[in-house]
């Protein structure tokens, strides 16, 4: 099945009645189907009466703020698939990273342009689109893997470059993972910046710094969120059991990494060898220990691909600081003891753990900014 046809239903919300024009002028490029706000207070009851696909949320309101609406669309399983796009004129960092941990799938700084705003919301439209088709089908997830392969070549018509596939591809698989699994859409993002800090000091590294450039740190960020798509292909019985795994179940829940790896070789085949290999690195092998005691490879030391090192302590640090159903949330000192204690070295190699001590306060830092509520 393609991408749906009709046009998209769009909520514009914006205390400024110019900016509702401009925004209803630009968007009429692709849809007549467009309600305005004025009043952030008479969002909730919109959302009772339209079902939308997109909506363009300014951030700086009166009553409500952009940032706490997004919070309550997405807490609410009726609507948490629908795509946001916040538009404001403060374009900072705390800014940007306060709205994608609010759910956000999108960021313009104004003054908007209209090329700009037009592509994004297309290829907003077409993710949440790809992704109603995927919750349709929930009790196929196997099968709705291969069809995001047909996706992929409609998503090339529509966004043009290879870059662009990717990240759609990316985005859509990364909503899949999500809905499977226990973890919540922080832990992602969490992630995404722990090995961001790690890459950035590996770099300085005299043998990482030809490995790790610009383009590497940007598709480890991208990618990171893919780690354990593979738990899509484990049975619920097992993926979502509240108590210990037996030692049969166990065995079941570690095929995940090749799952997940075959997956993803299978999504890149028609776009060449090396497309999403950094993600097939991640995904395969980030359970592997520097000892040669972890899994699926039995492999040791610098012969575990560098970008799922650097997602191991990522992934094992935001575990240890997040309860499970065998421990308490852990903090950060007793977290940050465990990963250097005399066991270290059987986990990760000297070089992850020497960059981790050196950005170990700024993992802390993340792990507040964007802790789960």
């Amino acid at each position: 099945m393609g991408l749906a046809k009709r046009q998209p239903r769009i909520l514009i919300v914006d205390d400024e009645e110019d900016n509702i024009l401009i925004l209803e002028i630009y968007l009429k490029t692709i849809s007549n189907d467009i309600v305005v706000c004025l009043d952030p207070r008479e969002v909730k009851s919109l959302f009772e009466q339209h079902a939308f696909d997109l909506v363009f949320l300014d951030i700086s309101m009166p009553y409500l703020n952009g940032i706490e609406i997004c919070k309550w669309i997405k807490s609410d399983v009726r609507y948490k698939d629908v795509s946001v796009i916040f538009t404001t004129a403060f374009g900072t960092d705390d800014t940007l990273i306060a709205a994608l941990a609010a759910g956000g799938l999108d960021y313009i700084v104004k003054p908007i342009k209209k090329h700009e705003i037009i592509a994004r919301a297309k290829v907003a439209y077409r993710l949440k689109s790809g992704l109603d088709e995927i919750y349709k089908g929930h009790a196929h997830e196997q099968a709705n893997l291969i069809k995001l392969k047909q996706k992929n070549k409609e998503l090339e018509n529509a966004l043009g470059t290879v870059k662009d596939i990717q990240s759609a591809l990316v985005f859509s698989l990364s909503k899949l993972a999500e809905s499977r699994d226990n973890e919540t859409g922080k832990h992602l993002l969490r992630t995404q910046n722990y090995v961001r800090l790690i890459a950035e000091e590996l770099k300085n590294h005299a043998e990482y710094k030809e490995t790790i450039t610009k383009t590497y740190i940007e598709e480890l960020i991208e990618f990171a969120p893919l780690h354990d798509i593979g738990k899509v292909g484990i049975p619920d019985e097992i993926l979502k059991k509240n108590s210990r795994l037996t030692a049969e179940e166990f065995e079941i829940m570690k095929t995940h990494s090749a799952i997940g790896a075959e997956t993803m070789i299978e999504a890149g085949k028609s776009m060449g060898k090396n497309f999403l290999k950094l993600a097939v690195d991640i995904i395969h092998y980030h359970h592997e220990k520097n000892d040669g005691s972890g899994y699926p490879k039995g492999l040791k030391g610098k012969r575990i691909p560098l970008a799922a090192r650097i997602m191991s302590i990522a992934d094992i640090y935001d575990a240890l600081r997040s309860e499970r159903y065998y421990k308490k949330a852990f903090d950060h000192e007793k977290s940050v003891d465990i990963i250097l204690n005399d066991n270290g070295l059987k986990f990760f190699h000297q070089d992850i753990l020497d960059a981790f001590v050196k950005v170990k306060d700024d993992f802390a830092k993340v792990a507040e900014a964007l802790k789960d509520e």
